[in-house]
């Protein structure tokens, strides 16, 4: 069948039920391979609509594709649910009318009257191509940002050529950065004029790229994070349960996790023990890194003895400036008295040796507390320092 025979079979699963479904349980149907049970339930109805129905079974999905034939074209559903470790969870349908896709990502509820109504979808479908056309009239030419005295975009502009872009399609300039794990603050880029690498790279994260003094535009969310993350929420609270937590102690480590943005692959095992030590934390350091790069120069930051990340300074990397208010030329030219004296103002002192090596990109060292650092005045003190910013923000030298 062609691809719009696949897109119908998506969008008729959501039509069983008013409400979006939880995990489902698996029935073995169409030979040996295990499929949702509210797909299997819909075979007979969709039959009776008038589609023609095509079960398709793949590792961690299926789909039930619907095809009908409306008047001179084809309308065709997909309805995909996703494999999780709790079972089959609905994943979106997408509609498309004569080798066009009109709409994807369809909810469950919408999907309702689509489904029963090979017609209304064909209906629909030919209605949301025509507002597709409309929306690209009126899209801004993005094009134009080549030309030599272009200036960076603008907010307007990021607007209007979001709202031109399709439902359930990613616009064009964010389509880089929705694969990223976290949401990403987007910066007006310098990629203009004979710079121009395409629309795609007129937003970037914050960095050389962006436009000196821009402003953030907007946050970007990964592809699916809202709904994979309940899903993952869920799978952290099962998971702390099963190690002898309650149930709200579960819920409160899969809110942590998520808070802290840490990736774990789907094993939580050293995760769980990371949260269980931040239950004691006592924001203490550790340990001091040192870090270096070419393009972000010298940084440091303390770690706290229970490892977890926590926010501000000086937990996150700051930046490091030489006397002249550069980039440090190398690691081996950070000066180390300016970095202890650094640690001496956090409260802290140099416990050990660092452990740098020729070729290193980061050094460690232990610290301990100072139990009396001393007196200090108030232009001492880190943060009544204007140009103290974390993460690729300045720090002026040390005097």
């Amino acid at each position: 069948m062609d691809t719009e025979t696949l897109a119908a079979s998506a969008q008729h699963t959501a039509a069983v039920s008013p409400a979006a479904p939880a995990p489902e349980q698996v029935t073995e149907e169409h030979g040996a391979a295990p499929l949702p049970r509210n797909l299997v339930r819909l075979i007979p109805k969709a039959e009776a609509c008038g589609w023609a129905v095509t079960v398709e079974t793949q590792p961690g999905f299926c789909a039930l594709r619907l095809t009908a034939r409306t008047g001179a074209g084809w309308t065709a559903l997909r309805c995909v649910w996703s494999a999780t470790a709790r079972g089959y969870r609905w994943a979106g349908a997408t509609l498309t009318h004569n080798g066009q896709k009109a709409t994807q990502g369809i909810a469950w509820r919408a999907l309702a009257p689509l489904a029963a109504d090979p017609v209304a979808a064909a209906q629909s479908g030919h209605a949301h191509l025509a507002a597709k056309k409309e929306r690209a009239a009126q899209a801004p030419d993005l094009a134009a940002y080549r030309d030599r005295d272009a200036s960076p975009v603008t907010a307007e502009t990021v607007s209007a050529s979001i709202a031109a872009t399709p439902a359930g399609t990613t616009p064009v300039l964010l389509r880089q950065w929705t694969k990223a794990a976290c949401p990403l603050p987007l910066y007006p880029s310098t990629f203009i004029g004979r710079n121009y690498m395409g629309a795609d790279c007129l937003l970037v994260t914050k960095g050389d790229q962006a436009a000196p003094g821009s402003e953030p535009i907007l946050s970007v969310l990964p592809e699916n994070y809202l709904r994979s993350n309940a899903a993952y929420l869920e799978d952290l609270a099962a998971y702390a349960v099963s190690q002898g937590s309650t149930p709200a102690e579960g819920s409160e480590f899969a809110r942590w996790v998520i808070a802290s943005e840490i990736l774990t692959l789907g094993v939580f095992d050293s995760t769980y023990e990371m949260w269980l030590r931040s239950l004691t934390c006592t924001m203490t350091a550790t340990s001091a890194i040192l870090s270096y790069t070419r393009t972000d120069g010298a940084g440091l930051r303390l770690e706290c003895g229970c490892l977890q990340p926590h926010r501000g300074t000086p937990w996150e990397r700051f930046t490091l400036w030489d006397e002249r208010g550069c980039h440090y030329p190398s690691f081996e030219a950070i000066d180390l008295d300016q970095v202890t004296e650094l640690i001496f103002r956090f409260g802290y002192r140099i416990a050990g040796e660092w452990s740098y090596r020729p070729g290193d990109i980061i050094s460690r060292v232990p610290v301990e507390s100072v139990a009396a650092a001393g007196p200090r005045t108030a232009t001492s003190d880190p943060a009544a320092v204007e140009a103290w910013e974390t993460d690729g923000g300045a720090m002026l030298a040390v005097a």
